[in-house]
């Protein structure tokens, strides 16, 4: 084999002129600032994410949330029924199945006592915002999506899901969060909604002063949802 030529790729001059062409700043000092600005929001929207992960697992070790199992099964057969699985319904998956359906159960039902119990409201302008966000995670118009689900009769559903993330954003607000540095970090500037993170923090033990009849309130709840289950 013969090497006819050599070719060595150039980089840009990461100079103000290069500012200029690949951003709308000036000079290169101020793309430098703006990127470690950028970089240090989505470290913070990491932290902020992990948190929230760690206080809603620490909240349900805390917290003994009884469960139907006339709906854990019927979640599980609407889980195998949607044909989602492709011949996958052995034992083995079921199990993982039982268990996720368990979990996401457990989770809503004690965010929706800490809703109640601080009586958090939906509004207009909260659900609207929910809904474009959710229209474009599914590449949809906005306004077709909320017709699909409004048809679909899911705008109550959806609803209550802004309210769970509303009530799991007051726990934050109570709990002392610290980086792996043991700094503590400040998400007063962040939404309640945060992508999946980093999973470098250390997260205080959580105060649960604030939601302690939250075991009360999710009691009740299950017992409500069996006997309108055992009424169908």
């Amino acid at each position: 084999m013969t090497v006819q030529s050599v070719k060595e790729r150039q980089l840009p001059e990461l100079d103000d002129e290069f500012a200029q062409l690949a951003s709308e700043f000036d000079t290169i000092d101020e793309l430098k600032a703006d990127v470690a600005e950028q970089t240090a929001t989505q470290k913070k929207f990491e932290q902020g994410a992990q948190a929230r992960d760690k206080v809603l697992e620490q909240l349900l070790t805390e917290i003994d949330i009884p469960l139907p199992e006339s709906i854990v099964e019927a979640e599980i057969e609407q889980h195998f029924a949607s044909g989602h699985e492709d011949g996958s319904d052995n034992e083995e998956h079921r199990a993982e199945v039982d268990k996720n359906t368990r979990e996401a159960l457990k989770a809503q039902f004690l965010l929706d006592a800490i809703a109640e119990q601080e009586d958090v409201q939906v509004g207009q302008q909260e659900l609207i915002e929910y809904l474009v966000m959710s229209a474009q995670q599914y590449g949809m118009d906005p306004n077709q999506f909320a017709q699909l689900l409004d048809g679909q009769g899911q705008v109550p559903a959806m609803v209550a899901e802004v309210a769970r993330r509303k009530a799991l954003a007051s726990v934050l607000e109570k709990v002392t969060i610290k980086d792996g540095n043991g700094d503590v970090v400040d998400l007063s500037e962040l939404d309640a909604e945060l992508e999946d993170g980093s999973e470098d923090d250390d997260v205080d033990e959580v105060a649960l002063d604030e939601v302690d009849d939250a075991q009360d309130a999710a009691d009740e709840g299950a017992s409500d949802e069996s006997a309108d289950d055992a009424k169908a």
